[in-house]
């Protein structure tokens, strides 16, 4: 591992750290505090909140659109956590069916329903019940497969930043909360 590596995953692990605090405190009884702490960190560390804003900007611009021309919603990612739409639209019980990347609904999506999209995609409790619901998982007790099989889901691409990959990453961050050490060498290349 370079240093380049060593000082970004020891970024990562501290922001995680704090964030695992902070969310202990917020939400005392939440069984996913590790693991949403470690998407959190990862998805932050390489989307800044200037990168957010412009996410949202063309999300606002491709709303406008829907609502004012009929075109469809495109599935973006947005929000603190990188949430799919279609994830939070599903939190939302909302009608929607996908057709590639865009996103069809029945009816237009208002002002307020994309406000509250655009709230809800940096809310802990929305990507709370969405990963409850596509997981039956102990969550304080993860196993190795177990991690892959959501980092596949979360991240749909394995690759993440050069030699690393979101599962090792998120693996990290997990293990390291539950004092657990993490097999290096064959998970970076």
């Amino acid at each position: 591992m370079t240093n380049h590596q060593k000082n970004y995953l020891y970024s990562l692990q501290l922001n995680h750290s704090r964030r695992v605090k902070k969310y202990k405190m917020k939400f005392p009884r939440s069984e996913l505090i590790t693991i949403i702490s470690g998407i959190e960190s990862i998805e932050r560390e390489n989307r800044f909140l200037l990168w957010r804003l412009i996410e949202y900007s063309i999300l606002i611009l491709r709303w406008f659109q829907h609502y004012f021309f009929g075109k469809p919603l495109i599935n973006y990612s947005i929000g603190k956590y990188q949430l799919k739409l279609n994830l939070i639209l599903s939190n939302q019980i909302i009608d929607y069916k996908i057709n590639k990347k865009q996103i069809i609904t029945p009816h237009k999506i208002t002002i307020r329903v994309l406000l509250r999209i655009i709230s809800l995609s940096n809310k802990y409790s929305c990507i709370e019940g969405i990963l409850k619901s596509k997981f039956d998982f102990i969550w304080n007790n993860l196993q190795t497969t177990q991690i892959e099989e959501l980092s596949l889901f979360y991240s749909r691409n394995i690759e993440f930043k050069g030699d690393f990959h979101y599962f090792s990453i998120l693996k990290i961050l997990y293990d390291q909360e539950f004092g657990r050490t993490f097999e290096e060498a064959s998970n970076f290349s």
